[in-house]
Formats: C-alpha cells, sequence, structure tokens
C-alpha cells in the first residue's frame, strides 16, 4: 500500500499568531529611504534605507534590519531612545537571537521574528503604534519537545542620556 505525502509543518515561527490587541494599530508600515526620510530630530536618529518604519502621524518608531528599535518619538520631535531590543535570557546571561524575518505584519504593524542560539526557542515580537503609544508583545516559542525550558522573556534598552530606574531594584 502506498501513503499519501504529509504536509511538513510549518516553523514554529511560522505559528504564532498575533495579538487580537493588532486590530487597534494605527499608521502604515514604509521601509526607510533615508536618514532624512525619518520624521524625528536630534542625533540619536539611527534608522538607515532598508529599515522599516511605523508613522502614524503622531508618532514614528524605527526598528533596523538588525532586529532593533533604534527610533521613537512624536512625529517632528526629538528622538531621545537609544534602542531597545526584545530579548531573553537564561540566568541573569542574555541569549544571541539574530534575526529570522523582519516584515509588516499587515499594513499597520511589524513581526520581528529571531532564531535563539543555542536553545530550542524561537521569538516573535510585534510592533504597533496606538496614538503616542509604542505596544511590543512578545512570544518565547519551543521548537523542540523539552517543556521544562526556563526562560526569562524581557527588553534591553537605552533611553537618552537619563539612567532607567526600576521599582524595587533602583538604577539598571
Amino acid at each position: 500500500p502506498t501513503v499519501a505525502p504529509s504536509a511538513a509543518a510549518k516553523p514554529a515561527h511560522e505559528t504564532v499568531p498575533p495579538p487580537a490587541a493588532l486590530a487597534k494599530a494605527e499608521g502604515a508600515v514604509k521601509t526607510v529611504a533615508s536618514r532624512d526620510a525619518i520624521p524625528l530630530t536630534g542625533p540619536r536618529v539611527d534608522g538607515k534605507a532598508g529599515d522599516l518604519m511605523i508613522d502614524n502621524g503622531t508618532a514614528v518608531v524605527v526598528v533596523t534590519q538588525e532586529g532593533r528599535i533604534a527610533d521613537f518619538g512624536l512625529r517632528d520631535g526629538r528622538d531621545e531612545l537609544s534602542w531597545l531590543n526584545p530579548t531573553l535570557s537564561v540566568g541573569l546571561t542574555a541569549l544571541d537571537a539574530p534575526v529570522l524575518k523582519l516584515a509588516a505584519e499587515g499594513e499597520k504593524a511589524l513581526r520581528l521574528e529571531r532564531a535563539v542560539a543555542g536553545k530550542p526557542l524561537v521569538l516573535v515580537s510585534f510592533l504597533w503604534l496606538e496614538g503616542a503609544t509604542l505596544r511590543v508583545e512578545t512570544v518565547a516559542r519551543s521548537t523542540g519537545e523539552d517543556p521544562a525550558l526556563a526562560v526569562t522573556l524581557g527588553e534591553r534598552l537605552s533611553w537618552g542620556n537619563v539612567p532607567t530606574w526600576m521599582d524595587g531594584h533602583g538604577y539598571v
């Protein structure tokens, strides 16, 4: 007897659905043509040609091809964000997570997919604007059979020349 070939399973990162809150996304995803095309001011505007930008008329966010949120601010205002990077850690060690894919999710949001070096995981982040608010939602999805992999999900950031304060911890 013959057996019909089964459809290949999708990679884990492709099975992560967008969050329901993405329905509130505003603006349009654009490819940055040049640094001058980013409607932000100041020395921290780091976006470059080929990066992706969401502009909703109120705020602007730019994500580099390397997966780093490099610019964010009110449209035509100063960019004081140095960078924000969704990441995960095992213990206190941040894991390397090279970009698999950065693309528009619909017309108003971005989807950033990363492989996690040395671990059976993928990291999928969705970014969108609601008014002047940047929303970032990140999911870690296992690509292996071990259900007990323990990691910490979060963001690493650098915001201008102001120290970052974490309640209960102090400056970080």
